[in-house]
């Protein structure tokens, strides 16, 4: 979403290797229902190797072994 890409360009603005990983692969809820779905749908152990795949892009491309992770409320978006 914007609001993701946007935050991503001002860490990276910083100077900060920044990646937003794509954790519904592709599915873009408009309603807040849809959005329920799609987490209630997620399976954790795929949502985990995601993460960590991740993590694991950021540590090949940076040069540092430090990862620091900013995360979000999904609700959110619906207030």
């Amino acid at each position: 979403v914007d609001h993701i890409k946007d935050v991503c360009d001002r860490f990276a603005a910083l100077g900060y290797l920044a990646l937003a990983p794509d954790l519904y692969h592709g599915k873009v809820a408009t309603e807040p229902d849809e959005a329920g779905k799609y987490m209630m749908a997620l399976e954790i152990d795929k949502f985990a190797k995601d993460l960590s795949g991740a993590v694991d892009e950021l540590m090949v491309r940076a040069e540092t072994s430090k990862v620091g992770v900013v995360g979000f409320a999904w609700a959110e978006a619906w207030h």
